[in-house]
């Protein structure tokens, strides 16, 4: 009577090492192909899904730099922007199931920030390896200013003429 009593004890055990080993062991991440996030002032900021010990590439736009990196969890992940000044930053989670955020400012006075997340536990295994940023609201700022500028300008001149802008193809008369 004892015999099957210990083989089920000894079962019980060893199904349920087995499946604690199972959960520790990390899965098989794949790189998901290189997408494009907005980054705005009014939303909130776009969730990049990085993979454990996997480098994510973030790369501001072509003709920007970056300044700065404000980084938030320091200690479970690796950021590095490379030691010449470029558009590119690399971050990597340390530690499974991990979030955290990055601020980085650009050579052009733009700020981008992400909310960066570990996802080696989620059914999904695909993680952003590459992903373009762009900044909808400094550029619409600049343009706008550039407009007011524009239009400024004929008002002063005492034109009465209809200026029109290539950045943002506003018609403006003065009367």
């Amino acid at each position: 009577m004892k015999s099957p009593t210990i083989f089920a004890i000894t079962f019980g055990l060893a199904v349920a090492a087995a499946s604690a080993n199972a959960s520790t062991e990390p899965r098989h991440l794949e790189p998901a192909a290189p997408r494009t996030v907005t980054v705005s002032e009014a939303d909130a900021p776009p969730a990049i899904r990085a993979g454990l010990l996997q480098s994510t590439l973030i790369m501001l736009p072509a003709e920007e730099k970056v300044a700065n990196v404000f980084a938030g969890d320091t200690v479970n992940w690796v950021f590095d922007g490379g030691h010449v000044a470029s558009r590119f930053i690399s971050v990597k989670p340390k530690v499974a199931n991990t979030t955290t955020d990055i601020h980085i400012v650009s050579d052009h006075g733009n700020e981008y920030t992400l909310q960066l997340r570990e996802v080696s536990s989620d059914a999904d295994s695909h993680f952003d390896s590459k992903v373009s940023t762009l900044g909808r609201v400094r550029r619409t700022i600049r343009e706008n200013h550039f407009n007011i500028l524009e239009l400024s300008f004929s008002f002063f001149n005492g034109q009465r003429t209809t200026q029109r802008s290539q950045s943002i193809r506003t018609t403006t008369a003065f009367q």
